[in-house]
């Protein structure tokens, strides 16, 4: 029987994550204050009540609130970070927070519920990323792409492992913008000779997969995200 993928590909809202959710964050660690995220919750709440977990963004921002508290207040979230231990995410090679502290985790969690789009869309199925009859899985896609066509690993890269560096640690591993998308669903086109190529390094089947997200988030005009299924 065919396991999951540890990584799912789900629609992700980076406008709302770069233009509102991170100022809104950095505000709630720097000054302590929820506010402008209790008032994009209010926003939410109205315009995207039919898809979103209200409930579970509640307890996501009471969380994060209570794991900022003992934070010193007027310091930038960058350098609270850049006292913990850097390594190397285990997928991409990327640099990655070994330890990230709990309140990273909480903000992880609060930019997933607000921007993971799943439900917004129709007929989205996360988890179709795992092993093939042929043995094929998502890292060896990764592998064969750094291999093969460096571009296209580089975007998988970002998608995987792209979070910032203080929100580091939950499920929400990474993102492409709309923009991104596109560069990588091209990054992914291939000739027939490369698709036998592909194929051999068992990692087609994955290749083709993740050129169909590309093109559903296209068609619904968001990003895309990796959340490693827990």
């Amino acid at each position: 029987m065919a396991q999951a993928s540890p990584l799912e590909i789900h629609p992700f809202m980076a406008d709302r994550f770069a233009q509102a959710v991170v100022p809104a964050a950095m505000i709630l660690v720097v000054d302590h204050d929820r506010r402008p995220l209790d008032r994009l919750r209010v926003h939410c709440e109205k315009a995207d009540a039919a898809w979103m977990d209200l409930s579970g963004l509640r307890a996501a921002l009471d969380e994060a609130a209570k794991a900022v508290g003992h934070l010193p207040v007027g310091q930038p979230p960058d350098e609270l970070i850049a006292v913990h231990t850097v390594g190397k995410d285990p997928r991409t090679g990327r640099d990655a927070i070994a330890d990230p502290p709990e309140w990273a985790v909480a903000l992880n969690r609060v930019a997933a519920t607000f921007c993971v789009a799943t439900k917004r869309t129709s007929g989205w199925n996360a988890r179709i990323l795992e092993t093939t009859d042929d043995e094929e899985t998502l890292e060896k896609f990764a592998e064969a792409a750094k291999k093969m066509h460096p571009p296209a690993f580089e975007w998988y890269a970002k998608l995987a492992s792209g979070s910032l560096a203080w929100m580091q640690g939950g499920a929400l591993r990474g993102f492409l913008t709309g923009a991104e998308v596109e560069l990588f669903r091209k990054e992914l086109d291939a000739t027939a000779d490369q698709m036998f190529l592909w194929k051999e390094k068992g990692a087609d089947f994955h290749r083709r997969k993740l050129q169909a997200y590309c093109y559903l988030a296209n068609k619904h005009r968001l990003g895309l995200a990796a959340v490693e299924h827990r």
